[in-house]
């Protein structure tokens, strides 16, 4: 065991009120754990969460199961771990690129992909049992099959302790419990650790006569295939909007349960495949693009399937494909004016797009005009050496703005990017909270949702604002209201 009140911590020397405040949370924690009390350690983004795990791995003098989604983490853990104590020999990191003849468990701290480490456990290749504390960063992945359970669960059964991180433990206040259960947690501590202030402003786009016109079409469309479902007595009622997601299902339960030889079977299986191919066409025209629109349109023409077919070759689709080839989308057009006043004030981005497609374009964009771009997804943007180099001219300032997928929302060390801007609306609370913290983690932080005044972002946008307060209102034992009033948009 090490005295943590006097680690080193090297490079940390304008951080003495919050080191205070590191010290203090990894004290309560070990506590808990020294009680038998597993913890969901649940703090904001950039406060110190995986600081006070060291920490409490170093006061503990516990044998060490480090998990962390991405395979970059490792690293970067391991790095803090040198700067933190002022050695890391006795950790490793471990990741699937390790080859299976390299990858030894022995030492007292190990920190590994989720992958990984569920895969070893399964082949036989690493025993739990020598680990006495195993932590889950950004532990709200612990739902359906994601590795995080079935490690927990032999975790458990071989008594080891658990210590979960994460700035949101779920992403409904109804999934709360079910996380804190598959995991194991007896108790959550919530560290309001001070950090900088994030500003944050909306700038919301209106739609130009074009996009407006080649909604339209594809709103006929959706509309004609919603009545031929009507027709064939899939749907209750002539559908007066787009279906939700509710409704959907619905519909989707009476068609699986005709008889699979009922010939209704099989064309409501075409219809809902339209209009659900329909549906994303018609998002990634008014919230993503033109560019991302194409792209789908590309490969529907690819698709060789019924649904895909008739789209493609369907009049109006045509119509909204050669406005989308002619014209610029007015929410790129925005974001372009945006981009280029940042840096004429001498200010970087990390920018959220939410398909390969826009990053990749918007990235052209942005060069085009002169901007220093970059643009990371999964895939072979996922590579960790590949990162870390973008993240290292990041750093230092040799990019002006980085386009980016949700491959970087979470648990990711980055540099200190004045701005946060969201180009495509997080779809989930946990995401909005993650990508927001990827600002003001040493200074004050700016926030810009750049939101098309329509339905689609609208809802994403405020549907999310209000799941990720009512999910801090749960954790932190307060009521909140179980609605909030939403402003109306057009086609509500």
């Amino acid at each position: 065991m090490i005295d943590i009140e006097n680690l080193p911590f090297v490079g940390f020397v304008n951080n003495l009120e919050r080191r205070r405040e590191w010290v203090a949370h990894a004290k309560i924690v070990l506590e808990h754990l020294r009680k038998g009390e597993n913890v969901g350690f649940v703090a904001d983004t950039a406060a110190g969460k995986t600081i006070v795990a060291l920490m409490v791995i170093l006061g503990g003098g516990y044998r060490t199961l480090f998990a962390t989604p991405q395979k970059i983490l490792t690293l970067q853990h391991l790095e803090l771990l040198q700067k933190l104590a002022g050695d890391n020999s006795m950790a490793r990191a471990i990741t699937g690129e390790t080859p299976r003849e390299k990858r030894s468990w022995d030492k007292d701290l190990v920190i590994a992909t989720p992958q990984t480490v569920e895969n070893d456990i399964r082949s036989g290749r690493l025993d739990l049992g020598r680990f006495e504390l195993f932590i889950p960063d950004e532990f709200h992945r612990a739902v359906g099959h994601y590795s995080y359970t079935a490690i927990a669960e032999t975790a458990h059964a071989r008594g080891l302790k658990i210590l979960g991180l994460s700035a949101s433990p779920a992403g409904d206040p109804s999934r709360i419990e079910a996380t804190k259960k598959g995991l194991f947690l007896d108790t959550f501590i919530v560290a309001n650790i001070k950090a900088p202030e994030r500003l944050e402003d909306v700038v919301v786009v209106e739609p130009d006569e074009r996009l407006i016109e080649a909604e339209t079409y594809l709103s006929t469309i959706i509309s004609n295939t919603g009545f031929e479902l009507l027709s064939e007595g899939l749907l209750p009622s002539a559908p007066k909007k787009i279906l939700n997601q509710r409704e959907l299902d619905e519909m989707r339960a009476r068609i699986n349960g005709l008889p699979a030889d009922d010939p209704l079977h099989y064309t409501g299986l075409s219809l809902t495949a339209r209009y659900l191919k329909l549906r994303h066409a018609l998002s990634l025209l008014l919230t993503d693009g033109y560019h991302s629109f194409i792209a789908y349109g590309t490969r529907l023409a690819a698709d060789e399937t019924k649904a895909a077919r008739f789209i493609w070759t369907s009049p109006d689709f045509q119509g909204a494909m050669t406005i989308a080839k002619n014209e610029r989308h007015p929410k790129e057009s925005k974001f372009i004016e945006l981009a280029q006043s940042l840096k004429r004030a001498g200010k970087n981005a990390l920018v959220f797009v939410g398909t390969k497609e826009t990053g990749a374009w918007l990235k052209g964009r942005l060069m085009d005009d002169g901007l220093r771009a970059e643009f990371l997804s999964g895939g072979r943007g996922k590579d960790a050496k590949r990162q870390r180099n973008i993240l290292d001219r990041l750093a230092s300032r040799e990019i002006d703005a980085l386009l980016a997928t949700s491959v970087v929302e979470e648990g990711v060390s980055i540099p200190e990017v004045d701005t946060v801007i969201h180009y495509s609306m997080p779809q989930t609370p946990v995401a909005r909270k993650q990508r927001n913290g990827r600002t003001g983690r040493l200074k004050t932080g700016h926030i810009v949702f750049i939101r098309m005044n329509n339905a689609l972002d609208g809802a994403a946008y405020f549907g999310t604002r209000r799941k990720m307060n009512a999910v801090q209102a749960a954790i932190e034992g307060r009521t909140y209201p179980e609605k909030e009033p939403l402003p109306l948009f057009p086609g509500w």
